[in-house]
C-alpha cells in the first residue's frame, strides 16, 4: 500500500523517474508535494514502490520458525566445515624447477658467502 508518508522518503529524481516509467505528462514543474499526490492519483500504476512500511508476514508462524532453524543449521554446518579445512595441516608446496641461470646466479650467491671475492685495490704508492 502506498501512503504520501511512505513516498516522502524518495528523492525528487527517483520520483520523477518513476512517473517518467509510467508515460504520465506534465510532470516535470511540480514540486515534491505535488508529485506524491500526482503518484497517489495514479496508484495502481505505482504498487512497486515500497513505502518504507514493514508488513507482518501472515503466513504459518511455525514454517518460517522451522525454516529460520534449517537455514542457521545449514550455516553452522558450513562453518563447521571450515573450520575442519583451517584446522588440516597444509601440504608443502611441490618446488619448481630452477633454470641454469638461478641454479648458477643461487650458486654465486653461496660461493660468495662463503668466501666473498677479493677486492683489488691499487696503492698509491706503487
Amino acid at each position: 500500500m502506498l501512503s504520501e508518508n511512505g513516498l516522502d522518503r524518495y528523492t525528487l529524481k527517483k520520483l520523477k523517474f518513476e512517473i517518467s516509467k509510467q508515460n504520465i505528462k506534465g510532470y516535470s514543474n511540480l514540486k515534491k508535494d505535488d508529485l506524491i499526490k500526482l503518484i497517489m492519483k495514479y496508484k495502481e500504476r505505482f504498487q512497486h514502490l515500497d513505502d518504507g512500511v514493514k508488513r507482518i508476514d501472515k503466513s504459518d508462524p511455525v514454517k518460517n520458525l522451522k525454516d529460520k532453524i534449517a537455514f542457521k543449521e545449514k550455516k553452522l554446518k558450513i562453518k563447521e566445515k571450515e573450520m575442519k579445512e583451517l584446522k588440516k595441516p597444509k601440504s608443502k608446496p611441490v618446488p619448481k624447477k630452477e633454470t641454469d641461470k638461478q641454479r648458477s646466479e643461487r650458486l654465486t650467491r653461496v660461493f660468495n658467502l662463503i668466501a666473498p671475492p677479493v677486492k683489488k685495490f691499487k696503492s698509491k704508492y706503487l
